[in-house]
C-alpha cells in the first residue's frame, strides 16, 4: 500500500498533530508500506520530530513555521499539491487538520485518487470562524472519509456514513519504562503545550500563586513554546513567580519531561484528544484537567487516574484547590499514577496503526469515491 499524508508542516517546533503523524508515518513505514509525506514547508529545513529515512519527505515551500498560509499562496499551494500528488499517484492520501485538507480536496478535484480528511482539533475551534467552517464542510464533503481522534469529538458531529473514529497513538511501551523512575527534587508540575491563549497556561500560572504560601518548595514548568510566550512570562513576573516557573522551550525527549514531574496539569479550554494527558497516563503520573474540556474528560478517570475540575465561578481558584489536594497527598498522586497505564492502553501505537490499515485498505478498492 503506497500512502501520501499532508500536513501544513513539519518544521516548527512541537505540536501534537505533528506528533502524530510522525508516529503513524514511522509505524506503517515498519510494516512494509510506501509512505510520502507532503508539507507547505520550504525545503532544506528539517523537521522536529525524526522521520524514518524511508519516507519520502516533499516540501512545497508554500508556508512559514506556525503561520498560517497567506492568501495569495493558496493558489500556488494548491497547484504544487495537485502535480506533485499526481506525480506520486499514491493509492490514498491522508490530509492532517483542516489548514492542509481543505488545499488537498481541491488538489485532488478529478484525479481518482481518494482521500481522508483527518480532523484534530474539535467544533469549539470553529466558534467565530465562518469561513474556516465553511471550507472545512466543502472539504470533507469532497473526502471519502472524515476521521476525528476521540468519542467526544465523534459526538459533537451529525452522524454522516463518512466519520470514523481513529484514534492517535500512544507508544505505551516507551512512556511506561519510567512509572516507577524517581521524581525530581524539588517537586515538579508539568505543564506540556504550545503557548496559546485557549491551552490555559494564565489560568495554571494564577492557580499556582495561590498555593504558594502553602507550598513554598513546588515548582512549575512549563515544556512549550509559541506566541503567546512573552504574555505567559510577563505573567509569572506579574504573580511574583520569577525562579519558580520554568520555561525551557520546545524539548525533543518529552518522556524526560514526564519523569521528573510529580503529577501533570492540561489546563486547557479544549483539546480533541488529550495526548499530553493519555502520554502522561502511561508514564504512570496522575493528570489533572478541566471537565468541560472534552479532551480531558475523555481521558481522565475522576479519582481514578487523576482529578478533574468542575470550573465554577473561578477557573484559577477550582483548579487551585485541585493542586493543593496533590501536592499534599504523595500517596494519592501515587494511587493515581499506578492506575493511568490501565487507562490509555486502547491507544497503544500498534491498535492504530490497525485501525488505519482497517480504514483506508476498503478505499483503494473504490478510488471514484475521491471524486
Amino acid at each position: 500500500m503506497h500512502l501520501a499524508f499532508v500536513i501544513k508542516g513539519l518544521v516548527v517546533a512541537g505540536g501534537g498533530a505533528e506528533r502524530v503523524l510522525v508516529d503513524v508515518a514511522n509505524g506503517l513505514v515498519e510494516r512494509g508500506h510506501r509512505v510520502d509525506i507532503l508539507t507547505f514547508d520550504h525545503p532544506g529545513e528539517p523537521p522536529f520530530y525524526q522521520l524514518s529515512d524511508r519516507i519520502g519527505l516533499h516540501p512545497l515551500g508554500t508556508g512559514d513555521p506556525g503561520q498560517s498560509t497567506p492568501r495569495r499562496a493558496m493558489p500556488a499551494t494548491v497547484l504544487r499539491l495537485r502535480s506533485k500528488l499526481r506525480y506520486l499517484r499514491p493509492d490514498c492520501v491522508v490530509a492532517f487538520m483542516h489548514s492542509s485538507y481543505v488545499f488537498t480536496a481541491l488538489a485532488l478535484a478529478g484525479s481518482g485518487i481518494p482521500f481522508v480528511a483527518s480532523e484534530h482539533t474539535s467544533a469549539r475551534h470553529f466558534s467565530g470562524r465562518p469561513l474556516q467552517r465553511m471550507l472545512s464542510t466543502l472539504a470533507v464533503h469532497m473526502a471519502a472519509l472524515k476521521t476525528v481522534p476521540s468519542q467526544t469529538v465523534f459526538a459533537e458531529h451529525t452522524h454522516t456514513s463518512k466519520l470514523r473514529l481513529v484514534y492517535n497513538p500512544i507508544d505505551c511501551q516507551h512512556f511506561g519504562k519510567i512509572r516507577t523512575e524517581p521524581t525530581r527534587e524539588p517537586p515538579v508540575i508539568l505543564c506540556v503545550g504550545r503557548f496559546w491563549e485557549e491551552k490555559g497556561h494564565a489560568v495554571l500560572l494564577e492557580a499556582f500563586a495561590q498555593t504558594r504560601l502553602e507550598f513554598p518548595r513546588w515548582q512549575l514548568r512549563f515544556a512549550g513554546d509559541g506566541k503567546n510566550r512573552s504574555e505567559v512570562e510577563a505573567l509569572v513576573s506579574h504573580l511574583g513567580l520569577d525562579g519558580i516557573v520554568e520555561m525551557p522551550g520546545m524539548v525533543r525527549d518529552i518522556r524526560e519531561e514526564y519523569k521528573s514531574a510529580e503529577f501533570v496539569v492540561m489546563p486547557s479550554f479544549y483539546e480533541s484528544f488529550g495526548l499530553v494527558a493519555a502520554e502522561a497516563l502511561a508514564s504512570g503520573r496522575a493528570v489533572v484537567g478541566f471537565s468541560d474540556c472534552m479532551g480531558a474528560r475523555e481521558l481522565i478517570e475522576d479519582g481514578v487516574n487523576g482529578l478533574l475540575v468542575e470550573p465554577g465561578d473561578s477557573r484559577s481558584t477550582a483548579l487551585a484547590n485541585a493542586l493543593r489536594r496533590l501536592m499534599g497527598d504523595a500517596g494519592l498522586r501515587r494511587k493515581f499514577g499506578m492506575q493511568g497505564p490501565q487507562t490509555v492502553e486502547r491507544f497503544a501505537l500498534s491498535e492504530v496503526l490497525d485501525q488505519w490499515e482497517s480504514l483506508v485498505t476498503p478505499l483503494l478498492r473504490q478510488p471514484s469515491t475521491a471524486s
